[in-house]
């Protein structure tokens, strides 16, 4: 297993980092990318997606991935896995999408769990409806990266919501017209 960041481009804003695993677990024929990245569309209530790519063989003793229900997050191998509060769907054959809630009390939960849990359980279901779960540890390179892009995205901290829009500047100037009225003095030729 690989950990690495990985660079997206977003029109109009400033590049965004995303947390990057490459997994291959060649016993079973099965490779795995996990991309943990901010939500950057304001449509989609979700505060963070994590993107879930399997490639099986022709020959996968379950067939192929039919579902991946969620993640969950635990301190060590052996531990009871946390679920991230979230919807996970499946986009195509092999690629799911986990939209982690925008709730504020359940964004502030993922976040603490994604940040201080060193292990993903990611329970999968085959096609044949058997089930496993691939359990992946950050390790020390793994734990570097997601400072790294904690700490980016700590600088951008909400990038799901639009800018607010400036509100103008007040004029406090007052019309030369309002002034005269108020002195009394005429009118100017």
């Amino acid at each position: 297993m690989i950990w690495q960041t990985e660079t997206i481009k977003v029109d109009g804003k400033p590049d965004e980092l995303a947390a990057r695993a490459d997994v291959d677990i060649p016993s079973r024929g099965l490779r795995m990318r996990i991309l943990l990245k901010r939500n950057l569309d304001p449509s989609l209530p979700a505060s963070h997606v994590l993107e879930l790519t399997f490639a099986t063989p022709a020959d996968f003793h379950g067939g192929r991935i039919a579902n991946v229900p969620g993640v969950l997050m635990k301190s060590n191998q052996q531990a009871r896995g946390t679920p991230m509060a979230g919807i996970a769907v499946k986009v195509t054959d092999g690629f799911f999408l986990d939209g982690l809630s925008d709730t504020p009390a359940d964004r502030a939960r993922n976040l603490g769990l994604l940040q201080e849990r060193a292990w993903f359980d990611i329970p999968l279901v085959y096609s044949n409806q058997h089930r496993a779960i691939v359990a992946i540890e950050k390790g020390g390179s793994g734990e570097g990266v997601f400072k790294t892009v904690f700490t980016a995205w700590g600088k951008y901290p909400n990038s799901t919501q639009p800018e607010p829009a400036k509100p103008p500047e007040p004029d406090y100037a007052m019309p030369e017209e309002w002034k005269r009225s108020m002195t009394g003095r005429p009118k100017a030729q």
